[in-house]
């Protein structure tokens, strides 16, 4: 399943707070695939996130890139951050820009692009994010419905066409419908780009329609206790994984929710 090996971790540990969160993680993450990184509030989820795009060090084990071949440690003397993107939990749209100008920031940083191709390349990749309104380039980040935001993000976290996109907590707050269409957004970028994307969730209709396999924290044995397709996991795996992907509150995205968000 999935195509090239983009990135490895090896005996990996997670450290917050003094206390261990996990250790000895090891995966691999692969081109055109959904990896999904589940488990229960306080296993390590965003820790490891951070420490697979190099914002944090691990104390034992590493994370290597591996696109291309050659191995490179992404703590290393030359870390892989054009051919990594990221959206936050939040967003982090900076919000002194305007919506156009968060997604030309990596190109004035990274390229020689001029500036009509810096505009022409974020119009288009906002288009790509479902956000084709000429307006919401000139709109500032306050401007924009969660869902907005959401994408917004995404679309600057393509900006440099990366080969591997993560995704912390994509859905987090957003009602079904608009779960739904970034669900809909993140298959697409599997289907037409090829893109890998490591997606960090708790909401399991968004797991289950978008995720190739599933990665599962085990808050109490401090590790990853299964890896493999969610539906096979949810009728074959662990206790533990087993009662965590058929827990009484999963909502699927057809149930109405109170205060809906536009998309």
């Amino acid at each position: 399943m999935g195509g090239e090996v983009l990135m490895k971790v090896e005996e990996l540990s997670l450290h917050a707070g003094g206390r261990v969160l996990q250790h000895g993680l090891t995966f691999d993450v692969r081109a055109g695939e959904v990896l999904a990184i589940c488990g229960a509030s306080g296993c390590g989820k965003s820790t490891l996130l951070r420490h697979m795009i190099g914002l944090q060090a691990p104390r034992t084990g590493r994370v290597l890139w591996t696109a291309g071949g050659a191995e490179r440690d992404v703590q290393g003397e030359d870390p892989p951050r054009r051919e990594i993107g990221v959206a936050f939990q939040a967003g982090a749209l900076w919000s002194s820009m305007t919506v156009g100008e968060n997604l030309m920031l990596p190109l004035e940083l990274y390229t020689e692009l001029d500036a009509a191709e810096r505009e022409r390349q974020a119009r288009f990749k906002l288009a790509l994010a479902g956000l084709d309104d000429p307006a919401t380039f000139d709109a500032e980040p306050s401007q924009l419905s969660g869902g907005m935001r959401k994408r917004a993000a995404i679309a600057r976290a393509l900006m440099l066409d990366p080969p591997l996109v993560c995704l912390d907590e994509p859905s987090a707050g957003l009602d079904p419908l608009t779960s739904a269409r970034l669900d809909d957004l993140i298959l697409q970028l599997k289907r037409e780009l090829g893109t890998g994307i490591v997606l960090v969730t708790h909401e399991l209709e968004s797991l289950f329609a978008v995720a190739d396999r599933l990665l599962f924290l085990d808050v109490q044995a401090r590790t990853a206790t299964a890896l493999g397709p969610p539906a096979e996991l949810r009728d074959h795996g662990p206790d533990a994984v087993r009662e965590f992907l058929t827990r009484g509150a999963y909502q699927p995205h057809s149930q109405p929710q109170p205060q809906p968000e536009s998309a």
